[in-house]
């Protein structure tokens, strides 16, 4: 094989049109695109979020041989009542069980149902930490707020979360203080 049939085959490779047309979100016909915004392709999960199955599932996964479930699966779970020894002192699961790794993700409806529970929808008493806590663990896995969790997060943790400044802000401010 000469060099010039593999520049030939790469050549009619790239002409070739794709598949699939990409959308496009620009006037230069670029598009966005991150990983979690097609988080479901990757893990195969068409069915809807089932908390009871889910709560079993990661309950199985860490528990060990002799019956006691293991503290790593309290993450997992809004709330954890008594010791978090028995099943039964767990509820409201914030993840689903992923079916290539076997291990649980969280998974943005099930956090989003546990903000709802928290903020009262159930009690019509809310629970801020809860609350906060739910928006922090969204945010540190890069999962979108949605209007009411974005709200709590203006409200109740303004000053915890102002958006870091930028490195041309940063300079602006040195060269600020040099001029003083």
């Amino acid at each position: 094989m000469t060099l010039a049939s593999i520049l030939a085959d790469e050549k009619a490779v790239a002409d070739e049109p794709s598949p699939s047309p990409a959308t496009t979100s620009g006037q230069d016909g670029t598009r966005d695109w991150s990983p979690r915004e097609h988080q479901d392709d990757f893990e195969g999960d068409d069915e809807e979020f089932d908390p009871e199955a889910e709560s079993a599932a990661i309950l199985d996964m860490y528990t060990s041989a002799n019956g006691q479930i293991r503290k790593h699966a309290k993450k997992y779970f809004l709330n954890v009542n008594g010791d978090g020894t028995e099943a039964s002192h767990y509820a409201v699961p914030l993840a689903r069980m992923n079916k290539m790794s076997m291990q649980p993700d969280y998974d943005s409806c099930a956090v989003d149902e546990a903000f709802e529970i928290a903020a009262g929808r159930d009690t019509n008493l809310a629970n801020y930490a809860a609350m906060s806590r739910l928006v922090r663990l969204k945010q540190r896995e890069g999962m979108e707020l949605n209007d009411a969790q974005r709200d709590h997060s203006i409200r109740h943790m303004g000053a915890m979360y102002t958006p870091a400044p930028t490195a041309q802000e940063k300079d602006a401010a040195i060269l600020k203080t040099m001029r003083r």
